[in-house]
């Protein structure tokens, strides 16, 4: 093994690997491509010290790596790698080695559950907020990944709001939208039935109108060719919410050369 400025060289055995992998305590799920195609390299004896290395934080936790780790421990086939050691944990946002890591990469490091919902959260949460203050909503303006996990250590209650959209997930309408809005909102009682009662139909005629007039709008846009966009969707879904809360009826939704609308949070 040789040692320089904090790094090694370390021949990796599946069993090291293995014990390696005991520290992979928060890190993505498997991609089982770049596992197979690791395997492949590792079997064939094409793999090389190429200097991508093994990362460890400082508290012993894996932040990169362990799709080669997998892999040798699969194959039965050790290999040669640089190891880095204790380095800040914060840094595994800024690691893209193998496979490009997500909002939800990092969300999983961070301990967070159902992690793609959240990150889908985070983002619309931060689209939704941008298009309240300039009055149009832009896609483009979704937020990055760093600008996600910042906004999840911030607010890391939104995992809650995730929870309940997961619990209530229906193919009308994204899980994310509904989530989002229920992290926003303060009325948390009010908002769960929302949107259990979207998600269901269940009991709708006890429901304020704007309810059952946008699941039935949800159902129609579902069977049409095109599709509305998240845009659209969100936008009537706010509208939804503010009828809802205000007991207002629901006759036509509109979002035509208008500023997108802002919830009730009242």
């Amino acid at each position: 093994m040789a040692i320089m400025n904090g790094t090694s060289i370390v021949t990796i055995t599946p069993d090291l690997a293995k014990k390696w992998l005991e520290n992979n305590t928060a890190n993505r799920a498997f991609r089982k491509g770049i596992l197979k195609k690791y395997e492949e390299e590792l079997q064939a004896g094409r793999w090389q010290l190429n200097g991508e290395a093994i990362k460890f934080a400082v508290d012993g936790t894996l932040l990169d790596g362990q799709h080669r780790l997998q892999a040798c421990v699969n194959s039965g086939v050790s290999f040669s790698s640089y190891v880095v050691r204790n380095l800040p944990k914060e840094v595994f946002e800024t690691l893209d080695n193998g496979a490009v890591r997500k909002s939800a990469d990092l969300l999983s490091i961070e301990g967070a559950k159902n992690t793609t919902l959240l990150a889908s959260m985070c983002s619309w949460i931060q689209t939704y907020k941008k298009a309240v203050m300039t009055g149009s909503w832009d896609a483009s303006m979704s937020a990055d990944r760093h600008a996600v996990i910042e906004f999840y250590r911030e607010e890391p209650h939104i995992s809650e709001a995730a929870t309940v959209a997961s619990n209530h997930r229906t193919p009308l309408i994204q899980a994310s939208i509904l989530g989002a809005i229920h992290h926003l909102v303060p009325y948390k009682k009010d908002s769960e039935q929302w949107i259990a009662a979207i998600a269901s139909g269940s009991n709708l005629q006890s429901c304020p109108q704007a309810i059952q007039f946008l699941r039935e709008w949800l159902i129609n846009d579902r069977l049409k060719r095109i599709k509305s966009n998240r845009e659209f969707v969100s936008a009537f879904t706010v509208k939804s919410w503010n009828a809802a809360r205000e007991n207002r009826p629901v006759k036509l939704f509109k979002y035509c050369d208008e500023r997108f609308p802002e919830l009730n949070t009242k």
